[in-house]
């Protein structure tokens, strides 16, 4: 969404996680929207050396000619400053039982070796990409420079209805092409159910710029006030708790196939 989903849109947002969030598995069951997020934090003091082992487990990919891509961004702001997400994104369930059975044994000895000795805290957990409620920029997926990401706790038994809200928001920006380049995900296991990530691309920080028509003044101008307050107060209504984050991408740290 870049400068569009700035500042006004933020709080907004924030329900529109939740709207998809009713039956998230069920709407899009068989769809390769499913991806696996490792989370890490090095040891104090071993950053270089937990980014030079990440580089040689690398390798091991490429060695095993692993048809996943792996994606890793550090993260620049935020209480997980310091840390580094690796990401590898559509797939279908069944996916992970081909990569577990093929890869997972070499993968796993060699991220022994040259990941666990610089390690802190660690975790994984998967998710799924939102598609019907997203407007990602690059088909197939391809990492913004920077990436915001606004995560969303939401209270319990509120997600049916914001079903309708978050149509109605992504139809505004749709129609007046306010935002492009945003992706709301949903966590699947791992992760406490009720909690979803807003994905925006940036390519610079000049893009954090609050953008000439705040989210309220485009929903209004979309639906009209009536509606779009109804909107807003709804959307309030769900949140537990917000935080945001700053991710810089790592195409050093990440493995891609090469083509076929």
């Amino acid at each position: 969404m870049q400068k569009s989903l700035k500042v006004g849109f933020s709080v907004v947002l924030i329900a529109t996680c939740l709207v998809v969030a009713a039956q998230p598995a069920a709407a899009q069951r068989g769809e390769s929207n499913v991806l696996r997020v490792y989370y890490t934090e090095p040891k104090d003091g071993n950053a270089s050396a937990f980014e030079q082992g990440r580089i040689r487990h690398m390798e091991i990919h490429k060695k095993l000619s692993d048809p996943w891509t792996w994606y890793t961004w550090q993260v620049e702001t935020g209480e997980d400053t310091g840390a580094y997400y690796t990401v590898t994104f559509g797939h279908k369930w069944a996916d992970f039982d081909m990569w577990e059975s093929k890869f997972a044994q070499a993968d796993g000895a060699d991220a022994e070796k040259n990941l666990a000795p610089y390690t802190g805290e660690s975790s994984n957990w998967f998710a799924m990409s939102l598609d019907g409620v997203s407007a990602p920029a690059a088909t197939p997926f391809e990492p913004t420079p920077m990436t915001e990401l606004i995560h969303f706790t939401v209270r319990m038994g509120m997600n049916q209805e914001f079903m309708n809200a978050i149509r109605k928001i992504h139809e505004a920006i749709q129609k007046s092409k306010w935002a492009e380049n945003y992706t709301w995900y949903a966590h699947l296991n791992g992760r406490n159910a009720n909690e979803y990530v807003l994905a925006i691309g940036l390519k610079n920080w000049a893009e954090m710029e609050e953008p000439e028509m705040s989210f309220p003044a485009m929903l209004e101008k979309a639906f009209g006030r009536t509606e779009a307050d109804a909107i807003m107060k709804s959307l309030d209504s769900c949140i537990a708790r917000q935080r945001s984050e700053m991710l810089r991408y790592r195409k050093d740290l990440s493995y891609i196939p090469a083509a076929k």
